[in-house]
């Protein structure tokens, strides 16, 4: 299982994440509140994101569009309750 994880509040400063992304995460663990996973989203497609977006300061993560099939929604609910413990 890759470990690259970063987790991030869904509301996010641009300079906040472009700092995360300097870790070199693989993943972007999306929450809305500690604890309340909302999203899994590929680094990549913030990285683009953040690129092609120059002027958005604050970004609303849950809005970024993905690219990785299976991110979001209740695709993540059903695997949520057994992966929960490995992304503490």
């Amino acid at each position: 299982m890759n470990r690259e994880l970063q987790r991030r509040s869904f509301l996010s400063e641009r300079d906040s994440a472009r700092k995360a992304m300097e870790q070199a995460p693989r993943w972007i663990v999306i929450e809305s509140a500690p604890g309340d996973i909302r999203c899994i989203l590929n680094a990549s497609d913030l990285r683009i994101f953040l690129d092609t977006n120059p002027s958005v300061a604050t970004l609303h993560l849950l809005d970024i569009p993905g690219s990785a099939v299976g991110r979001c929604g209740h695709q993540l609910a059903g695997n949520r309750s057994g992966s929960s413990g490995s992304l503490e």
